[in-house]
């Protein structure tokens, strides 16, 4: 049985949720305490350079320096910090992260509810359905329960590519003249 949708909702005149689709955004009971603006994120996205900047010494000082500050990564380093918020474990996070996570937290809804309330149901939020989103951690939640969402998955691009994506470019060839 594959995972329900998840919807982008759009401010679009006119534009309209399905019929059954639950809004999992901030201000309702599902929305993600951690803003990707915030320090926490910020502290989450450098520890996870940190621990795979080895593999990237051989890359371009430039792209180094930029491609990780990209959105979609912020996305993902929130999506982690929801996910550690819903199981609990933000103490198991490393310090520079821990301190910078704000002082009051809402309590997590439990993972029954979280499967009792959106298991089968499609979910809808701002966020780019190709993007990472705290609403794929409910929907793996409402789908198989506490196993599904602690797996920790690695960030989707924190450099883009990796090194060994790169190629040389090639100098063109011109025949003739």
């Amino acid at each position: 049985m594959p995972l329900p949708r998840r919807h982008q909702r759009s401010r679009a005149k006119g534009a309209r949720l399905p019929e059954g689709v639950v809004y999992v955004g901030r201000p309702s009971k599902w929305g993600s305490p951690f803003d990707i603006r915030s320090p926490a994120v910020t502290a989450m996205l450098h520890h996870a350079i940190e621990r795979t900047k080895e593999q990237y010494r051989s890359a371009p000082r430039q792209w180094r320096r930029w491609m990780p500050r990209t959105a979609k990564n912020r996305q993902w380093a929130a999506k982690e910090l929801y996910r550690s918020w819903l199981l609990g474990t933000l103490d198991e996070l490393p310090e520079p992260v821990r301190t910078a996570l704000p002082a009051q937290l809402p309590v997590p809804p439990s993972i029954e509810e979280i499967a009792a309330e959106l298991g089968g149901r499609e979910i809808a939020c701002w966020c780019s359905v190709d993007a990472p989103c705290h609403g794929d951690v409910l929907r793996l939640g409402a789908k198989a329960g506490r196993l599904a969402i602690t797996i920790n998955s690695p960030p989707p691009d924190i450099y883009g590519t990796t090194p060994a994506d790169l190629k040389p470019r090639r100098t063109p060839m011109f025949i003739g003249m």
